[in-house]
């Protein structure tokens, strides 16, 4: 298995090829892809994020731009093989040196592979003959000295290349201390301390004891709980330092602390989906995955949480109820078996160790095995409320070794129906204030009692209360007033109590005619200012004393509850409420639900909320492996821890570790369709005006509740606003103008956590035709053309006009001047005189020589007259 750098896991098969996993869906991998072969032996990411897969045909390599979805190449993977200078086509193992250098190890000795190909030269080539202990290396390491360490089918090889020729290899076998040659696996943790897995076990080299090769001793660790170890395929280190190791034959995971130098076990009980492990990954958010043979993968992803289960020591895993004695220790009531008890020491719960885990049953005095309840009384006595009856241990326990089996008869005081009771089958106790016992019956019925020196009951009075009488009481819990509260089938019921001996005045009911959310109600819980909380069948009910009107708050599915369904409360030392189900737990968040300033409202009597309601969910996905709670099995111990019992086992919560994922999902582009067509995704994409229908699908990676990823996007150019967040994966804008885009994309994790950088895709849709730049200018330059033909042809036009006017102007002009020559011959040499005259006044305006001769005057002076002067009008006729 191995994580690529944009969060995907891949997991090599064996026959099957390679399996591409985003937290949601899987992407295979075959010869048909391109593959070297289909039973795939290791994985191995170089430092420039490309992926390495060790197979039975060669090496395959796949580049990280094809991670990035960047490379549109049909060739997918690049192979090497034997052709290409490799040792041999089998390859089991290979790693990439401090120096970037790529070594693998085949079924034919180990090959060192130098720029873009393997050579197999001596000085790069090493078998059996050349150095090697055996021909078929498995498994490759590095140390942080430069040192490589050589796993072979034979025994372990050490080669320093730093020493001089004839002394760089050293060889190790069970003639050397090993005990068994077949090594499988090998790792250096943080201290420098070299994990050696073998054939048969666990080998290490301490730090100290490794700087040269005489120094070297080997420790075996081939035990685990008593049970012997088989073939360890794996080792690595998670970032709590822990070490782990696959094993196969039945065995699991293995867990070495670092802190407490212990082993402790990892099976199917604990969640596990087989026992035969073949490799071991850690994500960069912390979750753990197990592969194993035949039976896929499986992942643990939340710290916080540790299953305990009859694997390591506990009676059933089937839990009623748990709770923390005076000294620290914890114990189970279980559906049969009895109770365990879970010792704690200065050292810590050494929980690793099964001899802690002790189990008391009948024979060692309990009244019955299946144990419903278990309540400390004010002297420090555990009260076991079983189907049989009711069990009195009186504490301290007497010291006997906690061996796991040494488990010697207690001195347990037993009540039944022959010596107390009214009836054996008891569901729950308490002890109120006043020192009162009270007892729950199955089947409906409690009863209020006292004990006396001897240990015997007194003063057994059944409670006269209809409701009480007809239905199961699951939970008897004290106010801070010292009014009790009976948590039943058919309600909530409130005893309010009437003198300083604990006597019960009247019962007040609580039901849905009330305001509560559903009758079945299971648990009940005081928060710090007074109110109460209740857990039912239809969800939770906040009950507000104080407040005139609706008193009660209702909570269900619809508010984020992950189910209605609710097993039990408990407010954990920051006062979140949490909220155990069918499906799991969920958390409240106080601080959100109060809000930052929690302001007392004298009118209501009560702290008001200022906040919003954030419920986080803890199912299997979320390292919550026993799925179901069970009604009121839950407990906080000393340091805060929450123990949670279940339906597979009782789960140990350390609220702390139950921090924030820090780690943004991965956000990828997937694909873009346009007008429901694949595009590829290519930078610079120019797309046609009629290709603006765009569908972008994308996927934020993460493996810690991948299903809870939202999204915000925006399209710069379109919209400067980033959408609300949605968890949907894929958006769509139509009807997009002509211009330059950038689709932008954020998400987030679960815990709300966003990306810092947005991934981003650059586009532009190319305008019509009718609108580009080009045709804009043609039309102008054509309009221009079209007007200037039309000026040069009208210029053509009223030139070749005025030629012809000016011809015709001409024509008449000559003919004007013909006729006037004539006229004027006529005029001049007519032998009468004859003057021109103006039409209107008659003033002469020309004359002829004659004229001039018969009147004796010049011409201008005639001019100068008119007809009457030379005439009178008398004289003139027309």
């Amino acid at each position: 298995m191995c994580q690529d750098k944009y969060g995907n896991i891949w997991f090599g098969t064996y026959g099957g090829g390679v399996s591409r996993f985003n937290g949601l869906s899987f992407e295979n991998f075959t010869t048909e892809d391109g593959l070297a072969n289909n039973q795939v032996n290791k994985i191995i990411k170089d430092k420039d994020d490309n992926l390495w897969f060790c197979t039975d045909g060669g090496v395959s390599f796949l580049s990280v731009a094809f991670l990035n979805r960047e490379d549109t190449s049909s060739q997918t993977f690049i192979n090497y093989t034997e052709e290409h200078g490799l040792a041999g086509n089998n390859v089991w193992t290979g790693l990439e040196d401090k120096d970037g250098t790529m070594w693998f190890g085949t079924n034919e000795g180990l090959s060192q592979m130098v720029g873009a190909s393997v050579t197999g030269t001596k000085s790069l080539f090493i078998n059996s003959k050349l150095g090697l202990s055996h021909n078929v290396v498995r498994s490759l390491l590095q140390d942080n000295n430069g040192i490589y360490w050589i796993g072979t089918e034979s025994g372990l090889t050490r080669y320093d290349p730093s020493e001089s020729k004839g002394d760089n290899y050293s060889y190790f076998s069970t003639k050397h201390g090993l005990d068994n040659d077949f090594i499988w696996s090998i790792f250096e943790d943080l201290e420098g301390n070299i994990w050696i897995g073998t054939g048969e076990g666990i080998a290490r080299i301490e730090a100290a004891k490794r700087s040269s090769p005489e120094e070297i001793k080997f420790e075996f660790f081939d035990k685990v709980n008593g049970i012997g170890l088989n073939i360890v395929y794996s080792i690595m280190q998670d970032k709590d330092q822990n070490i782990w190791f696959a094993c196969w034959g039945g065995i699991g995971a293995i867990k070495y602390s670092s802190g407490s130098g212990r082993f402790s076990r990892l099976t199917t009980n604990d969640g596990l989906c087989d026992n035969n492990l073949m490799s071991l990954l850690e994500d960069v958010e912390g979750n753990l995955w197990f592969g194993t043979y035949g039976m896929g993968a499986c992942k643990i992803n939340n710290r916080c949480f540790e299953i305990f289960s009859r694997t390591a020591g506990l009676a059933d895993n089937f839990v009623w109820c748990v709770i923390e004695d005076q000294n620290s220790n914890i114990w189970v009531g279980g559906n049969q078996g009895g109770v365990t008890r879970i010792i704690k020491n200065k050292s810590g719960l050494k929980l690793d160790q099964k001899s802690v885990l002790q189990t008391f049953s009948e024979e060692q005095g309990l009244i019955g095995e299946r144990v419903y309840s278990i309540l400390m009384d004010h002297a420090g006595d555990l009260w076991f409320s079983t189907e049989d009856g009711v069990s009195r241990l009186k504490m301290p326990l007497p010291d006997f070794a906690p061996d796991g089996v040494s488990r010697p008869k207690l001195n347990f005081i037993n009540y039944n129906n022959r010596n107390g009771l009214s009836r054996n089958s008891t569901r729950t106790m308490f002890q109120d204030s006043y020192g009162n016992y009270w007892i729950g019956y199955v089947g409906g019925g409690v009863a209020l009692f006292n004990i006396n020196s001897a240990g015997r009951i007194t003063n057994y009075s059944p409670v006269d209360n209809e409701t009480l009488n007809t239905y199961d009481t699951y939970k008897i819990y004290e106010d801070k007033h010292g009014d009790l509260w009976f948590a039943t089938a058919g309600g909530a019921i409130k005893a309010l109590i009437s003198d300083e001996k604990g006597d019960i005045s009247s019962f007040v009911p609580f039901t849905t005619r009330q305001g509560l959310i559903h009758n079945d109600v299971r648990a009940i819980v005081e928060d710090k200012n007074g109110s109460l909380w209740f857990g039912t069948g239809g969800g939770i009910s906040k009950y507000n004393p104080g407040r005139t009107g609706q008193k009660f708050e209702n909570y269900s599915v619809r508010e984020g509850l992950s189910s209605s369904r609710v097993y039990l409360l408990l407010f954990d030392n920051g006062q979140n409420l949490w909220v155990g189900t069918n499906v799991g737990i969920d958390r409240l968040d106080m601080k959100q639900y109060f809000g930052t300033s929690q302001k007392f409202d004298a009118a209501q009597n009560e702290f008001m909320s200022r906040g919003v309601l954030k419920f986080k969910h803890y199912g299997f996905s979320e390292g919550f492996t026993g799925n179901e709670t069970n009604t009121n099995a839950v407990c906080k111990d000393e340091d805060g821890n929450l123990w949670f019992g279940t339906i597979r086992g009782v789960i140990k919560c350390v609220s702390e570790e139950d921090k924030i994922n820090s780690q943004a999902p991965v956000v990828q582009i997937l694909s873009l369709n346009i007008l429901n067509e694949a595009m590829p995704l290519l930078a610079e994409t120019e797309l046609s005006y009629d290709k603006n229908h765009l569908t972008f699908k994308f996927i934020g990676i993460t493996h810690v509740s991948p299903e809870k990823v939202l999204y915000k996007h925006r399209l710069l150019g379109h919209d400067e606003h980033w959408s609300n967040p949605s968890g949907d994966n894929f958006t769509v804008f139509s009807g997009l103008s002509p211009g330059s885009y950038t689709f932008q994309l954020i998400g987030s994790n679960s815990d709300g956590v966003w990306s810092e950088e947005a991934v981003t895709f650059s586009f532009s849709i190319l305008p019509p035709f009718w609108k580009s730049v080009w045709f804009y200018l043609l039309v102008v330059f054509s309009f221009a053309s079209l007007v200037l033909g039309i000026i040069r042809f009208r210029v053509r036009s009223l030139k070749k006009t005025a030629v012809k006017l000016q011809e015709q102007i001409t024509l008449k002009t000559s003919a004007l001047q013909a006729s006037e020559s004539q006229y004027r011959t006529l005029f001049e040499r007519v032998g009468d005189s004859i003057f021109v005259l103006d039409k209107n006044d008659h003033k002469i305006l020309d004359c002829n020589a004659t004229a001039l001769k018969i009147y004796k005057y010049s011409k201008e002076e005639l001019r100068a007259m008119t007809l009457y002067d030379l005439h009178p009008k008398a004289q003139i006729k027309n």
